[in-house]
Formats: C-alpha cells, structure tokens, sequence
C-alpha cells in the first residue's frame, strides 16, 4: 500500500495506472503509519482494451459464475455482466483486465473483466465453434472433396 499526495480526482474502485518514486516519510493516513510515499505520482485511469473474439462458458459452479474465455490465446476470466448474451455465446470483449481478482466459488484462471463491454462476434444468429482438426478430417476426404 502507497500513500499518495493528491488523491482528488480517483474514485474508490476504479483502475488506475500510477507511475512515481518510492521515497522515505513518515505519514500517518488513516490511523496506519507508513514509512515509503509514492511523489511525484501520476495516475491516469486504466482504459478498456479490445480483447478479441471468445466464448462466454459457464464454470461449472453456480449460475452466476461465468467466464470469458479468449479463442486466441485461452485465457479464462470471470465476467459480471452478460449484458443480455448467454452462456455458450462467441462474443467480442472490450474491457479492463483484472489479473488479481476473485470471487468467493468462482475460479477464473486468469482474473476478471472490469467494465467488461461485449459484442456479438461474426453472425449473431449463429455462434462460433472451434473447428478441431479431427472435424476437418471428417468433413473433407483425403482426396479434398466434401462428404
């Protein structure tokens, strides 16, 4: 925990990148002393970041334990909201990655998705599937030709 000089325009639970030197003091903030500050800071808020193309999967846990989980690179995170999408939907995410994060019968492996916004990915009548190569043998024969 660092205590910084100007906190005015952060709000409580929001993300922020803080840049700054680690310098000794002695402050007391909040009845907890501490004997490193953080200045010169600079805090700027974390923006959304465009993730890709993944599906929305439930954990296996209770209902409210659903992940997004990226086709690229197989990252798993929890997501709060499923902004009117259901489990087994391919969707685009935009958001802010969170990797220290958890929820009391939730496991996301790799964290959770803050101001997590999503879109329908490709057609939105039909999901996504990943094709594996076991399928592609059965479609097509070795000569190419569909069956």
């Amino acid at each position: 925990m660092w205590v910084f000089s100007d906190t005015s325009h952060v709000v409580a639970g929001n993300a922020y990148h803080v840049r700054g030197e680690i310098v000794p003091c002695a402050l007391v903030c909040r009845g907890i002393p501490h004997d490193e500050c953080l200045v010169p800071n600079e805090i700027s808020p974390c923006l959304p970041e465009s993730l890709g193309c993944g599906v929305l999967t439930s954990s296996g846990q209770p209902d409210f334990c659903v992940l997004w989980e990226s086709l690229t690179s197989g990252e798993q995170f929890l997501v709060y909201s499923l902004q009117g999408f259901q489990s087994g939907d391919t969707v685009n995410a935009t958001a802010i990655v969170n990797r220290a994060c958890g929820f009391a019968g939730c496991s996301a492996r790799d964290g959770c998705l803050n101001q997590s916004a999503f879109s329908a990915s490709g057609d939105s009548g039909s999901a996504v599937t990943r094709v594996s190569w076991g399928r592609i043998k059965t479609m097509y024969g070795r000569s190419g030709d569909a069956r």
